[in-house]
């Protein structure tokens, strides 16, 4: 069984069709955490995903990787910016109705021992200069791909950073 699947199956376990709820996993080291606002046999409708990882891994070098890798959510990923320990991934284009858009916003952080990705998708509204959270709809499969995509990138991340003596 594929990582991403042993963690979706834990996932699909803790959390409930009657409103969803936080689901921590951890497995192999990595810590994974659905905030799902609903769960079913379908797919789930999450607020957040984050998953961290047990190594410490370039934070810029992880965003372009993400980027490369997750092209199948609603828009395009890339990286915005990078300074020291964090990076910025977000959507681009952005979708756009009228005067709002939504887009992912995946912040990159890297402490001494751990990297984590928190993913989140958020809606603006240019009149009110406000942003809110939206979910981040996906099958089970699309999940687990995700959660795939994440790792890995992660893990090439990770891997280039300790190639390089100048990361």
């Amino acid at each position: 069984m594929k990582w991403a699947e042993h963690v979706v199956e834990q996932l699909r376990a803790k959390a409930t069709t009657h409103g969803g709820g936080t689901a921590p996993v951890e497995h192999e080291g990595w810590q994974v955490q659905v905030e799902a606002e609903a769960t079913g046999p379908v797919g789930v409708s999450a607020q957040r995903i984050r998953v961290s990882a047990p190594h410490p891994a370039d934070p810029a070098e992880a965003g372009r990787e993400l980027a490369g890798r997750v092209t199948y959510l609603l828009e395009p990923l890339r990286l915005v910016e990078a300074s020291g320990e964090r990076a910025l991934v977000r959507s681009a284009p952005s979708e756009r109705w009228g005067e709002t858009r939504e887009y992912y916003e995946a912040w990159i952080i890297r402490s001494s021992e751990r990297t984590e990705i928190d993913l989140r998708r958020y809606r603006y509204t240019r009149s009110s200069r406000q942003r809110a959270p939206r979910s981040i709809d996906v099958t089970w499969e699309v999940a687990g791909r995700l959660l795939d995509d994440i790792r890995e990138s992660l893990e090439a991340a990770q891997e280039r950073s300790t190639a390089s003596p100048s990361t």
